[in-house]
């Protein structure tokens, strides 16, 4: 029997060429990768998740979820923010629907510039001394409040409510760092948007608008 032999020749191609033919495939794969992800998005059913609590950390991936709960904001949006997160407001898209915003913070500053970037006609910016929450307020009647209220980092709030859908809510109020709790449970939802009326409002004095 005759046997052939295939001797395979190899030449280097200069780099130029090798970083095209990568990024080529790069490019390739990410449009494939976009492609079934758009695919995935459209054929979801939802579940159960809406009863989920997610956690979200890192700077980033906050700023970026502010964004997003602002850009899809259909009805309304409510937040409260203190000076940690007041930065992720900077590049949160300024929508035509209503905006309830209240934050806490030292800098007087900081609300009339608020007010210059979210402009709408149905936009409210209050802001909340923070020396003004030094002390709890006499409607939490809760046993020894007065020993924990010291511990609380009002600069670290964050409670932000789209169209009554969807929560992020700040879990820093006890501690440092970045880290959110994301969810879409209607339960939740409603809890805290009682307790935001109660409780901030309280801050606000009288002449607070009252939230819809």
């Amino acid at each position: 029997p005759y046997t052939t032999l295939f001797r395979s020749r190899y030449r280097a191609v200069s780099p130029e060429i090798a970083v095209s033919i990568l990024m080529r495939d790069h490019e390739t794969a990410s449009e494939q990768a976009l492609l079934a992800l758009k695919k995935l998005e459209q054929e979801k059913v939802r579940t159960g998740e809406g009863d989920s609590l997610w956690a979200i950390y890192g700077d980033a991936n906050i700023e970026y979820k502010i964004q997003e709960l602002f850009r899809k904001a259909k009805s309304h949006v409510s937040c409260v923010a203190g000076d940690w997160y007041l930065r992720f407001l900077e590049n949160a898209p300024a929508r035509d629907i209503p905006l309830r915003l209240i934050i806490i913070s030292s800098s007087p500053l900081l609300e009339e510039e608020l007010r210059k970037k979210f402009r709408g006609k149905n936009t409210e910016v209050h802001r909340i001394p923070l020396e003004s929450v030094s002390s709890p307020p006499p409607l939490v009647a809760v046993p020894e409040i007065e020993r924990a209220w010291k511990y609380l980092k009002f600069e670290n709030v964050l409670e932000l409510n789209v169209d009554d859908e969807e929560l992020l809510m700040g879990v820093a109020f006890f501690s440092d760092g970045s880290s959110v709790l994301n969810t879409r449970n209607k339960g939740a939802i409603i809890q805290m948007k009682m307790w935001n009326q109660l409780f901030w409002n309280w801050f606000l004095g009288p002449d607070a608008k009252q939230p819809s």
